[in-house]
């Protein structure tokens, strides 16, 4: 019986002994080789060339393929949507990344995937005339392409199947070339470790992070910016991904009013969608992060003394607020929006550690589930507006600055009046371009 480390070799002069070279394939090339099943890509594909040859009347054999791999995941119908941005990628020329095959011996003409078995299924499907295109997804920035002079535009592609294709867009599609690494003298095992390791060594891409290089330059520049305030960078220890979707969400409901999903879908469709952020919505969230920057410090003083503990805080500027995760992030930048202008930083500050350390149960039910469904986002504004009329029109007194003053007697601390305020904003809605 061989010891660990004798064991250890063995596999080791097996992983050595393999060979890896570097080609390049066209599309056309890598589509008949699956075709002939020269190169296997898991179970789904190999059940539709299967069913694909005995309608043809042809052997419905098919060669082996990796059998450790995900399902095909791009089938459904709400999934169609990345083959139409795979398509589009090759039409514009970009790297759609790397195709790593294996066979044990080098003189074998069989090939299975080890990595890019949904890129070539995808491409196999819509060559072969199995799906149409999706193109909801494309950014708005990218929605045509130029090639020999001819501008094609993505809403003439949509639902289209690649027979459909003019001529000179099939061509660049299947004369675009992948890079190909071929391993030799692979066995399961290795292939079955080569495949891990690529898969867990490196940290998926979140949805924030696709976003991010989907978007105009200004926005991005915008939203990277405006999460780098000062009161979010000393109260919420979120990553810089999660500070730029708090500043993703207040953009989307600053779009489309509070009834809505707070959904990738839906955030995407927003943010993908502008060219730039207009200047009224620019200087809107500036101001918030100005007033809750004022908000925060108020805070961070009265901190000073002590934290939750009873014990002296070292680090004023860097104190986390436990209360302030992300979803209360959002709610706070809210509420800020409503009370800017017509509430005191000293009293708002009040109201929202009050509030946040005590929430109301309508507030509580919005946060059960998925925070970023629809139901729960109107139930979490609405306790926040409703929350906001109990405490100020009772207890507190702030600087309203009307419009038309009636007389010169009129002081400028009054009484909250809630009704004329709801009846004020009201109006400004109906003046403002964007509201909620």
């Amino acid at each position: 019986m061989l010891s660990q480390k004798e064991e250890l070799k063995t596999r080791m002069d097996e992983f050595t002994n393999f060979v890896d070279t570097d080609t390049k394939a066209s599309i056309r090339e890598l589509i008949e080789k699956i075709n002939s099943q020269r190169i296997t890509c898991g179970s789904y594909l190999q059940s539709v060339i299967m069913e694909s040859n005995q309608a043809e009347g042809k052997n419905s054999k098919v060669q082996e393929y990796m059998n450790t791999q995900r399902n095909y995941v791009y089938s459904k119908p709400k999934e169609l949507w990345r083959i139409g941005n795979l398509v589009y990628s090759i039409l514009w020329k970009i790297d759609i990344g790397s195709i790593c095959l294996y066979r044990k011996a080098k003189s074998s003409n069989y090939n299975k995937t080890l990595d890019g078995q949904q890129r070539l299924t995808s491409l196999y499907l819509f060559i072969t005339n199995k799906v149409q295109l999706d193109m909801s997804k494309i950014p708005s920035l990218y929605s045509g392409i130029c090639i020999d002079e001819q501008i094609y535009l993505t809403e003439e592609l949509q639902g289209k199947y690649f027979k459909e294709l003019p001529e000179t867009l099939q061509s660049t599609i299947l004369d675009y070339k992948i890079a190909i690494k071929e391993y030799y003298n692979c066995t399961e095992e290795l292939a079955n470790l080569i495949y891990v390791m690529k898969n867990t060594g490196m940290k998926a891409l979140t949805a924030q992070d696709i976003r991010k290089a989907a978007i105009s330059n200004q926005v991005r520049n915008f939203i990277t910016e405006t999460s780098q305030t000062s009161w979010m960078n000393h109260i919420y220890g979120g990553t810089d991904n999660s500070r730029q979707e708090i500043i993703n969400y207040f953009i989307t409901i600053l779009s489309k009013g509070i009834e809505i999903s707070l959904d990738k879908n839906t955030v995407d469709e927003v943010i993908c969608g502008m060219e730039y952020i207009p200047d009224d919505m620019q200087n809107k969230i500036h101001n918030i992060n100005q007033y809750l920057d004022k908000v925060f410090e108020i805070l961070i003083d009265e901190k000073k003394v002590q934290n939750d503990k009873g014990k002296k805080v070292k680090d004023y500027n860097k104190y986390q607020f436990k209360v302030v995760d992300k979803t209360n992030a959002l709610s706070i930048i809210y509420a800020a929006y409503k009370a800017i202008d017509r509430i005191t930083e000293n009293d708002f500050s009040k109201w929202i550690m009050n509030f946040f350390i005590n929430p109301s149960d309508k507030y509580k039910q919005g946060r059960n589930g998925k925070v970023g469904d629809k139901q729960n986002v109107i139930l979490r504004i609405t306790a926040i507006e409703e929350e906001m009329v109990k405490s100020f029109n009772k207890t507190f007194k702030v600087e309203v600055q009307e419009e038309q003053q009636e007389t010169e007697n009129k002081t400028d601390n009054k009484l909250f009046d809630m009704d004329a305020l709801i009846e004020r904003i009201e109006k400004e809605e109906q003046k403002e371009a964007i509201g909620i």
